[in-house]
């Protein structure tokens, strides 16, 4: 994938202690969270608000439940 041709740290944070797992968690970026989980992205990762990907997916303007239900069951396969 583009990401780590790149070079891309799939660990790095932003401002907000936030992932590239909590950002696709935003924008229901299923395919992109199995990636990242994939190559070691923690779908468990805590924020500086102690917020999870999952919680990200939930507590949006618009609900993800199927992101979400993806993020429990990648966090239950670790």
């Amino acid at each position: 994938m583009l990401v780590l041709e790149v070079g891309a740290d799939i660990h790095a944070i932003d401002r907000g202690g936030q992932t590239a797992v909590h950002g696709a968690a935003n924008i229901s970026g299923n395919e992109l969270i199995k990636f990242l989980v994939a190559q070691g992205a923690d779908p468990e990762a805590l924020d500086d608000r102690g917020r999870t990907p999952h919680d990200v997916a939930m507590r949006t303007l618009r609900p993800r439940p199927i992101t979400a239900a993806l993020l429990r069951e990648l966090s239950a396969a670790r």
